[in-house]
């Protein structure tokens, strides 16, 4: 499901829509993408197999929704050093390492494409939810000024308070989410020959 598509879904859910800035609603958007990469992240892991990369295993550009490196393993689990600088992970092969190996890293979801770039299955629902809320707020907002300036009844409409509450639940839902980093083996339990300088 692309961004724009998870926005188009979440606007169906709205009977009445008057904070409909197609601007606006990209900002929200954006929004609850950034909230969820920084309260609870997720992770991407890429194989890296040696036949498929040649003499250049050394140096892995980075994919496009690269945000930060977590770390690259071996097969066993053992991690292999790393340099990263703007555009790849370089590799500090030892030439022990066991193939194939995996790279596991941060993916950056506030610069996602928001036409064309593809969200995670599992993060779907609780992203609906907080755009959702986002929407809510000024929408709302915006419902009860007109309401108001009607002079129609406004109790049917939820409270400011109770709105930026349930966000605040669904922020501290994200963060309980939190993407949980692999372990890492820095010292093999096998004994590997030492690099040859």
């Amino acid at each position: 499901m692309t961004p724009r598509q998870l926005l188009n879904d979440v606007l169906k859910r709205f009977a009445v829509l008057l904070h409909d800035d197609p601007l606006a609603l990209d900002e929200l958007l954006v929004t609850a993408l950034t909230a969820y990469q920084d309260r609870a992240g997720l992770v991407a892991n890429i194989r890296i197999n040696k036949e498929d990369c040649g003499d250049k295993c050394s140096r892995i550009l980075f994919p496009s929704n690269y945000l930060s490196l977590i770390s690259v393993t071996d097969k066993t689990g053992d991690l292999v050093y790393t340099y990263t600088d703007e555009t790849a992970v370089d590799l500090d092969l030892m030439g022990n390492e066991v193939w194939p190996l995996t790279m596991s890293y941060l993916i950056n979801l506030r610069n996602i494409d928001l036409e064309n770039g593809s969200i995670p299955e599992p993060i779907i629902g609780m992203l609906k939810d907080y755009l959702e809320i986002l929407i809510s707020i000024p929408n709302t907002a915006r419902i009860r000024r007109v309401t108001i300036a009607g002079k129609m009844d406004t109790s049917s409409l939820p409270e400011e308070l109770s709105l930026n509450e349930r966000k605040s639940d669904l922020e501290i839902q994200m963060a309980e989410r939190r993407s949980i980093l692999p372990m890492l083996t820095i010292y093999s339990s096998q004994l590997k020959p030492q690099r040859k300088e």
